[in-house]
């Protein structure tokens, strides 16, 4: 089961940006080679997408403007807390399409040699951000500041850690 569907999805008015319907309807276009690879008897297609914050909103936007029904698909969305858990979900077969960072899939083709195929790219910027609790924000005013602080990340290898460890090292920080 999805955490919104149709009814409770916020989405812009229809007469959203040429952009907006031009991105959404790029997605259904997208996954429909995916659905027609699911066979003639069936249209569903399950899609599970990462937790990061804008992982799922392209999917999102296209179910609730119809873009996935007006092109005959039944799409359920799923989501999982990160993309790993997305990519071990399409590994196994329990979804067909996972919506993940590219190290994800680049780490299930390295460690299990997953038969994997990335085809299609809903962002034009990585999705990477630091922020700080309310309570610290005077102290932590830059990336040197966060050194002797815990530092949260997604993952121990992926590109979230990979990027924290290089913006330190560049703050001249320990990332210790």
């Amino acid at each position: 089961m999805s955490c919104c569907d149709e009814t409770t999805a916020c989405v812009p008015p229809p007469e959203m940006s040429r952009r907006s319907v031009l991105k959404g309807a790029a997605l259904a276009a997208a996954l429909l080679p995916a659905a027609r690879a699911l066979g003639a008897k069936s249209n569903s297609i399950t899609i599970g997408y990462c937790s990061q914050l804008l992982c799922g909103v392209p999917y999102e936007v296209a179910r609730s403007a119809g873009f996935f029904k007006k092109h005959g698909l039944d799409v359920q969305l799923i989501h999982f807390r990160g993309g790993n858990a997305a990519m071990q979900a399409l590994v196994g077969g329990s979804i067909d399409y996972a919506a993940t960072a590219l190290d994800v899939a680049i780490q299930a083709y390295a460690n299990v040699h997953a038969d994997i195929r990335r085809f299609a790219v809903t962002g034009r910027l990585p999705l990477f951000a630091l922020v700080t609790a309310p309570g610290t924000a005077g102290q932590i005013q830059s990336i040197k500041d966060l050194q002797g602080k815990t530092v949260g990340i997604s993952a121990l290898g992926n590109a979230d850690h990979a990027l924290a460890l290089f913006l330190l090292k560049e703050a001249k920080a320990d990332p210790s």
